[in-house]
């Protein structure tokens, strides 16, 4: 009869597991709080109360298939991590590569506190060796677009920036160049019509003003003049 009874038991067992949907909660034997799985296959999950009400429910886990909810720090390489996300490497291996298949997205940092705290931050050893803090290129890495190195050179264009700021091209500013002592205002090109009284019409005007004048703080200074079909152009630049 006993036999009966166990017979009849796994036979329910096993067509409820076979022909339903079940959630299933694991856990291990006392006293050990913690399991070791050879794997785990699930099609949503959730860490945490993530909603914060203070229960662990069906509000806690995501309901898009192949989502993953975390309440709260992730760390990859450590045990302490003091961020949400903290991933320490070793060895000859990249710490993060973020990759897309499509030219429509784009990775996005965002400081959503008013504009008053750091977006980026980007920190290197104390050694200003010859390597990259910060590097933008070609997805082969062929060509470098932007390079900031560690010891504080700009380069545009350049992996090797031999100044502050190196840019291998062409530059174009539309603004004022300002320096600790001095500065470029800009420049423009005017002629006097031929009647040498002063009176002048505006050939090439400042990119900067939109005109045939400069700044406010710069004064105008003339580089030169020439004489062409008995008009006089002048080359003047601002400057302070």
């Amino acid at each position: 009869m006993k036999r009966m009874k166990f017979l009849f038991i796994f036979i329910f067992v096993f067509f409820s597991l076979s022909f339903a949907q079940e959630s299933i909660t694991i856990m291990t034997y006392y006293p050990s709080p913690y399991g070791t799985y050879n794997s785990l296959l699930t099609d949503k999950f959730g860490v945490g109360d993530n909603n914060s009400d203070t229960n662990l429910t069906a509000a806690d886990v995501p309901a898009a298939p192949g989502d993953v909810w975390i309440k709260g720090k992730v760390g990859i390489g450590t045990t302490t991590p003091s961020a949400k996300l903290q991933i320490n490497s070793s060895g000859n291996v990249d710490t993060l590569n973020i990759s897309s298949s499509t030219n429509t997205h784009y990775t996005q940092i965002i400081q959503n506190n008013g504009g008053g705290g750091l977006g980026l931050l980007v920190r290197t050893g104390s050694a200003a060796g010859a390597g990259a803090s910060f590097k933008v290129a070609t997805s082969d890495e062929a060509t470098t677009r932007l390079w900031v190195g560690n010891n504080g050179f700009v380069g545009i264009g350049t992996a090797n920036p031999a100044e502050k700021l190196h840019v291998a091209g062409n530059v174009k500013i539309d603004g004022v160049i300002r320096g600790a002592t001095y500065g470029f205002g800009g420049m423009y090109v005017a002629n006097d019509l031929g009647t040498g009284g002063g009176f002048f019409s505006c050939v090439g005007p400042n990119p900067i003003t939109g005109g045939c004048n400069c700044p406010s703080g710069f004064i105008a200074a003339r580089a030169g003049s020439w004489i062409i079909e008995g008009y006089t152009f002048w080359l003047d630049f601002c400057w302070k």
